[in-house]
């Protein structure tokens, strides 16, 4: 039975996943200049396709995606560019939930679909599976939560092709809540390298990410990084 279920499991997956390489395609015979054309900027670098879709995409949004471009170093003046992409409002997980997004659609079922309609996933050289979540509950039973919910993400990051995985949990959100709602706290949210420094080691890259986020986390989804109570930056084994 287990064998069973492991199977259909998987299967599962490549279903998706050739569900999103159809998406995937069809976006981007309708946005082709999403990638731009941005000859005009020339750099001495191996980079420099990457940097050129990091500047078209700048303030774009995608449906289901809302997303931006974030330029950062890791102090050293070593660069490293990365898109932060979150799913929109209507796509959020469900409250005290690691599975399902609102409506109780699967994650693992309907995020690959949504990863493959966004236009810089060529581009992407590493993706960080960021985990959330609200207010409620105690500090540690929301860090177990936010925890299997980016476990979830590198699920179904594994299965794209040359894409290496991080895990970051944020943890539970500790910031102002004026709101009587707190689905927005719950934000499924994704980091894609584009660009860094060969030489920038896994505590560079978190440096940088760390960066990045605090300087800019506020203009891009409205939420600051110290709203949140964590923040755990790993490999996923």
């Amino acid at each position: 039975m287990k064998v069973i279920l492991f199977l259909k499991k998987y299967i599962g997956y490549l279903i998706s996943f050739l569900s999103g390489v159809g998406i995937t395609l069809v976006i981007q015979l309708g946005n082709n200049n999403i990638n731009g054309n941005y000859n005009s900027i020339k750099q001495d670098t191996s980079h420099t396709r990457n940097i050129d879709t990091a500047l078209a995409i700048e303030n774009k949004t995608i449906l289901p995606w809302q997303y931006d471009t974030i330029w950062t170093d890791d102090g050293r003046g070593h660069q490293l560019v990365f898109i932060l992409a979150i799913l929109t409002q209507e796509k959020i997980w469900e409250f005290g939930n690691d599975t399902f997004l609102s409506g109780h659609i699967s994650i693992l079922d309907s995020l690959p679909r949504f990863i493959y309609s966004l236009p810089a996933l060529q581009d992407f050289k590493e993706i960080i599976a960021i985990g959330v979540a609200s207010v409620e509950g105690s500090v540690e039973n929301e860090y177990t939560t936010a925890d299997n919910r980016a476990d979830r993400i590198v699920e179904v990051i594994r299965f794209i092709p040359g894409k290496k995985p991080y895990k970051l949990n944020l943890g539970k959100y500790i910031g102002k809540n004026n709101l009587p709602a707190t689905s927005w706290q719950r934000r499924v949210i994704i980091a894609g390298i584009i660009s860094k420094d060969n030489s920038m080691s896994f505590e560079d890259i978190k440096f940088a990410i760390h960066k990045g986020l605090k300087k800019h986390m506020k203009n891009k989804i409205g939420i600051e990084l110290s709203d949140y109570n964590d923040f755990n930056f790993t490999e996923p084994s």
